[in-house]
């Protein structure tokens, strides 16, 4: 497939072997040779970050907010109720059926109705530092902020 275009974010969902592209053209969904395009509501998703957890992609967009795609093309919106939602979110990750988004000062953790349950920048003190990135490998969360790398141990963290 062509693909000479500004690409954003990639997730691959293993179970399914489809790639997933939010591109300069919109979201699309590669698997084998075939591209297709998908569409909210007959509209394009511009994304600016993509994940796949296995059974869902989820879409971090400045139109439409968090969206998740399940395997069946079902859309649901996600409304993620965070202390200040003025706040928009930077970056989204995904930990034990869990949501961790950042926005530029503060780490949160949701449920899937969007219901947080930690707000790891207040209480891994870190809650006056800029956040950078954030990965998770396995049980631990690292993050980059203005102070350097923390390592958050999550299933410590998790009631």
């Amino acid at each position: 497939p062509d693909l000479q275009m500004r690409i954003y974010s990639l997730a691959y969902d293993r179970k399914s072997k489809i790639l997933y592209v939010s591109s300069a053209i919109g979201l699309l969904k590669l698997k084998g040779n075939k591209v297709e395009k998908i569409l909210y509501n007959n509209q394009d998703v511009f994304s600016e970050k993509i994940a796949a957890d296995g059974e869902n992609l989820y879409i971090l967009s400045r139109q439409y907010g968090i969206l998740k795609l399940n395997n069946r093309n079902e859309f649901t919106s996600i409304e993620l109720k965070h202390p200040n939602p003025d706040k928009q979110i930077k970056n989204i990750n995904f930990y034990k059926n869990t949501i961790i988004a950042s926005t530029h000062d503060g780490l949160f953790q949701f449920d899937q109705n969007g219901n947080i349950l930690q707000q790891y920048h207040t209480t891994y003190g870190f809650f006056n530092k800029k956040i950078y990135q954030y990965s998770i490998a396995e049980n631990t969360l690292w993050v980059s902020h203005s102070g350097g790398v923390q390592e958050i141990k999550l299933d410590e963290t998790i009631g």
